[in-house]
């Protein structure tokens, strides 16, 4: 599949996902967080997903855009996640929890932003939906009045894993590849 880029160059499929991996390292770069908590992990798996979904339907530039601002609003998620909640009395890990959660905050602040200069309300809308999901899917797999079988908690994981890209598929009109999505990230 080739694409033109910037000054009218053909460029890969690769060359694209690169450039967009690259943009949004860019984007994540925060000099002070990074002397204390390590570079966040960019899902490259995701990355591809989200972008070959949105090139469907959008010029070279929106969907990269699009794929930047999801992704960090993924990232923002995974950085929550790694928060620990065991209770800390040394200074320098009370720091990193709370820089943990800033950073969080952070990315999905820049998530907005990014979006807003976009001015794409409608993929703002199906985010935040997919998050109250995501959420909300939290919440029901470490209930402690919910008793999950083998089967059921390996589908509310699935829905987790999946709660994010799942709905951009199907807002953007490939319902049919959520099944399949779900079921790699599962992975």
């Amino acid at each position: 599949m080739k694409m033109f880029g910037m000054g009218g160059k053909v460029l890969s499929l690769f060359k694209e996902l690169d450039l967009v991996c690259h943009q949004l390292c860019l984007e994540l770069k925060h000099e002070y967080v990074q002397t204390v908590l390590p570079k966040p992990d960019i899902d490259r798996d995701k990355m591809t997903i989200y972008y070959m979904l949105f090139r469907m339907n959008e010029p070279q530039q929106a969907a990269g855009s699009y794929t930047k601002s999801v992704m960090v609003a993924e990232i923002g998620l995974n950085t929550h996640e790694t928060m620990t909640c065991e209770k800390r009395t040394d200074k320098e890990l009370l720091k990193q929890r709370q820089l943990t959660v800033l950073s969080g905050d952070f990315y999905s602040a820049l998530y907005y932003y990014t979006l807003a200069r976009q001015s794409n309300i409608e993929l703002v809308k199906w985010v935040a939906q997919a998050i109250q999901n995501f959420n909300e899917y939290k919440c029901a797999l470490f209930s402690p009045h919910v008793h999950f079988g083998w089967q059921e908690l390996i589908n509310e994981i699935k829905k987790i894993e999946s709660a994010l890209v799942g709905k951009i598929a199907h807002q953007l009109g490939f319902t049919h590849v959520v099944p399949y999505i779900s079921d790699f990230f599962l992975l």
